[in-house]
């Protein structure tokens, strides 16, 4: 009697293909070359995909990474292989069943077989790994691969099983950490770090540092031409030494390095906090910590360094260094970033540190708004947008597809005009499920997304252009308040058939005054909005 080889059941079971590993000889196929220069995946046909046969029930066929029907097998009528998510996988090091890393964030509790899950690796010739979901990459929706690569657990990489079973060497990425097949790795210039062939087309070296940094995160110095990492362009882009100055007890004293990065310190309002968050609310109290990026101009009244305006900040408004605390940011041309500690909504709001902040810096003629360069970005702790790991999750992509669902409404809410710094998942198709939906949103992922999920501790909405109005402000806040309560709320069916009228229903019920003020002087229309008065002076910044 046949048995699944995953989870030893003897009903319902078949023999299926399970793939073992994937091959082509690019000596020999200058196509291939070429798709591997490009980046792009490789067309089945060329590649010589190497088959385990084995026998599974229907139910973790579904499941293991890489199967397919088996020609000569008798299916039972009518059945139809349409295999998500991945859970488990074949390796051919030990020659046995492994769970994926992430895969008891696809099952319900105490559901899965009693496997090994040993750490999960994949070896690439070419293509870049969805590491998230653990998935290889440039598959079919079947998962069948179409790149050579091959799945396996690491015990098998460190005894040298998976290299007796390949029958090649396998090195490890200096950059990217993947495991690669020894063929395609090649020595960096000092000759001491292997560097896989996508990291060798995508990756350079940091002329300041000399650290090695992706080619997404660039920064080019103008006035010398030289790449360099984020934190090195930080440090010039205030070069001079009247400006910044490492060495300068001043700029150490009041104005941070781009990176850095205190224990948070969470304020709460025990009096307050609860009109919000309610008891019957089973996840953790939000709270908010707060990045607005300030700037001068040339049309504003005479510039004083930022340095004296975060020395202003710092000994005029009481309690600042204790909540707050200020950084250098390389895409400012002359100003600075202020950063909250976390507060709760009610800290947020009710009391004055923030007017305090924003009379000042409009005092020493520096904006926000004004200045093309700024944003505003509300961080959100993680732990408040579920209970288990898995809910966390799923909050986290609801709110990435209220973001794609409105994508409109959300810009015209949030004033940019450029969007290089938040940049939109541009994945939401309405006729995907939401597993589908997270998947491809996974493929995705960039700290620079409008709603950054990426950051292990946080959420962050980063689409909001900077200001210096309070209403304005108080408009965002709540605005990112709601956005987690409609993801915590909402399945993904109703998020996709929703619009923007939902957010301005629900700050009426919330009494979310800004919020309104501020929607009706951007020009939104809805019956609440006819009875409120708008902010004027929400679009600029007059001084």
């Amino acid at each position: 009697m046949p048995i699944c080889s995953v989870c030893g059941a003897d009903h319902d079971v078949y023999r299926f293909n399970v793939h073992k590993y994937s091959f082509f000889d690019t000596n020999e196929n200058d196509t291939i070359t070429s798709h591997i220069a490009t980046g792009n995946p490789v067309e089945a046909h060329l590649v010589s995909s190497h088959w385990h046969t084995d026998t599974l029930c229907l139910e973790c066929a579904k499941h293991v990474w890489g199967v397919k029907q088996d020609s000569s097998e008798s299916y039972p009528e009518g059945y139809s292989y349409e295999p998500y998510p991945a859970k488990f996988y074949y390796c051919i090091g030990c020659k046995a069943y492994h769970i994926f890393p992430n895969a008891f964030a696809w099952s319900e509790p105490n559901s899965l077989p009693d496997l090994y899950s040993g750490r999960f690796i994949t070896v690439y010739t070419s293509g870049r790994g969805n590491r998230t979901c653990n998935l290889p990459p440039y598959t079919t929706a079947s998962f069948v691969p179409y790149c050579n690569h091959v799945v396996a657990c690491s015990n098998s990489y460190h005894n040298g099983s998976l290299a007796e079973a390949l029958g090649k060497d396998i090195d490890v990425c200096s950059f990217c950490g993947r495991y690669v097949i020894s063929d395609w790795v090649r020595t960096d210039f000092s000759g001491a770090s292997f560097l896989c062939y996508d990291c060798i087309d995508t990756s350079t070296v940091c002329d300041g540092c000399g650290d090695r940094i992706h080619l997404y995160d660039v920064f080019v110095d103008n006035s010398t031409d030289e790449t360099l990492c984020e934190s090195c362009y930080d440090s010039r882009s205030h070069g001079s030494d009247d400006e910044y100055d490492e060495d300068d007890e001043d700029c150490e004293e009041y104005i941070k390095n781009y990176n850095y990065k205190p224990s948070p310190i969470f304020y709460s309002d025990e009096d307050n906090d609860s009109k919000f968050h309610k008891d019957s609310m089973s996840t953790k109290q939000p709270y908010f910590g707060v990045e607005l990026e300030v700037d001068q101009t040339s049309s504003r009244r005479a510039r004083i360094e930022p340095t004296d305006m975060a020395k202003k900040l710092m000994e005029e408004i009481e309690e600042f260094n204790d909540r707050f605390y200020i950084k250098y940011d390389g895409s400012l041309n002359n100003g600075l970033e202020i950063v909250s500690h976390p507060h709760t909504y009610s800290q947020h709001f009710n009391t004055s540190y923030w007017r305090q902040i924003f009379t000042k810096c409009i005092a020493n003629g520096f904006t926000s708004h004004d200045a093309s360069t700024c944003g505003l970005h509300f961080h959100i702790n993680r732990d408040s947008l579920g209970n288990t790991r898995e809910e966390r999750s799923d909050t986290a992509f609801r709110m990435v597809l209220l973001t794609e669902v409105m994508w409109n409404d959300f810009v015209k809410f949030s004033r940019r005009t450029g969007f290089h710094y938040c940049s939109k998942h541009n994945v939401w198709e309405k006729k995907d499920s939401f597993d589908k939906f997270k998947d491809k949103a996974r493929s995705n992922l960039s700290r620079y997304n409008a709603m950054n999920i990426s950051n292990p501790n946080t959420v962050e909405f980063r689409l909001c252009r900077g200001t210096l109005n309070f209403t304005t402000f108080m408009a965002s806040l709540q605005f990112t308040y709601m956005i987690r309560l409609v993801a915590l709320t909402l399945n993904n069916v109703a998020i996709s058939n929703s619009t923007f009228s939902l957010f301005i229903e629900t700050a009426n019920r919330l009494g979310f005054r800004e919020f309104l003020s501020y929607c009706k002087s951007r020009g939104f229309t809805h019956s609440i909005l006819d009875s409120i008065d708008s902010d004027s002076t929400t679009p600029t910044e007059a001084s």
